[in-house]
């Protein structure tokens, strides 16, 4: 197989399967970012449904 293949599905950005926040950082072991906005948009791209995982967030944090 090809090894960008084997990286993208690795860090789930090729065929997500995850579909919340907390199970991609669990996955992934850990996430380093500069920057708080950027670290959720790498997030977001790890995860199956982002519109749906952002409204949750969203929803969490206004509780």
């Amino acid at each position: 197989m090809n090894p960008i293949a084997i990286r993208l599905l690795n860090q789930q950005l090729a065929s997500p399967v995850f579909s919340a926040p907390s199970d991609v950082v669990s996955h992934m072991g850990a996430i380093q970012a500069q920057e708080y906005r950027l670290m959720r948009w790498a997030v977001a791209m790890q995860i199956e449904n982002m519109n749906e995982a952002w409204r949750r967030y969203e929803q969490y944090k206004s509780t």
